[in-house]
Order: C-alpha cells, then structure tokens, then sequence
C-alpha cells in the first residue's frame, strides 16, 4: 500500500470536476472550437516582433492533452500514457497547461507524457516514467504542475533525483512549487534545496503584484493569468 508521501497531484490551473475545463474549449452547437489568449501586452509585443517559439519542443507531464483540439493536434509531436488511462485528456489540466504555453508561444511543439489521471491523481512511480520518457524525446524543456508532498524528503527523494537529472542532461525542468503556502512539493524541492541547480516554480499573482497567497516557496514566479477564451479560427465551425 502507498503512503501520502506518494501521491501525486496536479497543481494550480483548473481543479474543479475532471473535463470541466474541457467544456469551454467546445461549443457543441457550433462546432466551435476555443483557445487561450494572454492579456500580457508584453506577450502580444514579441508575437508582433516574431517571437512565436518556433524551435521550442516542450514535454508535458501532465494529464495528457486532449487530441481533438485543432492547436493540441497540431502542436502535439508524440504521446505516451504511464498509468494505462488512455492517451487522451479526461482532466483538463494537461490540457490547460498546453494552451498556456501556446499563448505564450504559439509555434512551440509538444510531447505529452500522461503521468495522472481523470481526477488529477497519480503516483511519484508514474510522475518518474513520465520525466524519463521525456528526457528521451528530445525537448528542450519539460514541465511538470504537479508534484508529491513528501515532508521526509530533503531534495534527495527518487523523484527529486529525476530533477537532478534533468540537469545533469541540462533541460530545463520547471516543476511547480505547490499550493501549500510555505511548502515545497518534490521534485520542485530539489531546487530550494540545491539552490542554482533547478526551477521551483511558485505562481505570480499579476493583478497584485505578489507572490499568489497559496503558492509553495519557489526559485522563480509564473503569472497566474490573466487568459483569455478566443475561437480558434481553423476550427470550422458548423453552419459557417
């Protein structure tokens, strides 16, 4: 039997019933499809100076990405699933994440390794065989917003180690930090604990201006939002 100290859990994004966020990327009526757009005028000012991402492959440990979206599939260079679920996404937060970081760089390509499940839930097993089919597919960057909460672990836990490893191999990993204020979650507590040697990845409330108040000790802030839903123009939607 495993203990709680080898859970694993996605973090941030949407965290409410599985497929909800799947839901508004559809409308079953028009056959329209929807994708994220970022707010950010500095995210709109390198895109108007082509900045797209072109070059940059990124793996996503996640939930799995959800195939039928028009962006996914064509972002998406291979898939592998490590908990015997099914390719696609039945959560969202892979999915999710996916988009983000098309909005931020729209010509990125993506490899998916699906390490959770429907409900958010794995293992630290099946977070390792997702970081380690990764680190063979060529990215140059992995993420991971998910984690185990481990309070044994000094940064030197199996699955810290996969962090220590991506460098080792030097690709970046950014593993998110947690929703436990002043709480790390592994792999992202090898960073904190081996300072310059990894990225802890807390969440950066934008509208604020301050570290999110449910966001883990981290390395390095990422923008919580804000996103926006915008169709997907190659979508061809029905009637039109």
């Amino acid at each position: 039997m495993r203990s709680d100290n080898d859970k694993a859990q996605i973090f941030g994004g949407t965290l409410g019933p599985p497929g909800a966020f799947l839901g508004k990327l559809f409308d079953a009526g028009s056959g329209q499809y929807f994708s994220l757009v970022s707010r950010d005028r500095a995210i709109a000012s390198l895109h108007a100076q082509g900045l797209t991402g072109k070059g940059v492959t990124a793996a996503i440990v996640d939930t799995g990405l959800w195939s039928e979206h028009p962006e996914i599939r064509r972002a998406t260079i291979a898939r592998t699933d490590v908990i015997g679920e099914g390719l696609d996404d039945l959560n969202g937060h892979g999915t999710e994440v996916a988009l983000i970081l098309l909005a931020v760089a729209p010509a990125a390509t993506l490899y998916s390794a699906k390490a959770l499940d429907r409900n958010g839930e794995g293992n630290r097993d099946t977070l390792i065989a997702g970081l380690r089919w990764s680190f063979g597919t060529g990215a140059k960057m992995i993420n991971l917003s998910a984690g185990v909460y481990d309070e044994e672990c000094a940064g030197d836990c199996p699955l810290c180690t996969m962090a220590a490893e991506a460098k080792e191999r030097k690709i970046p990993l950014l593993a998110a930090a947690g929703n436990r204020r002043g709480v790390t979650a592994c792999p992202a507590k090898y960073a904190v604990t081996h300072l310059g040697e990894g990225l802890a990845v807390g969440a950066f409330d934008v509208e604020r201006g301050v570290r999110a108040a449910n966001s883990g000790i981290a390395t390095l802030l990422g923008d919580v939002g804000p996103y926006d839903l915008k169709p997907v123009e190659n979508s061809e939607p029905q009637g039109g």
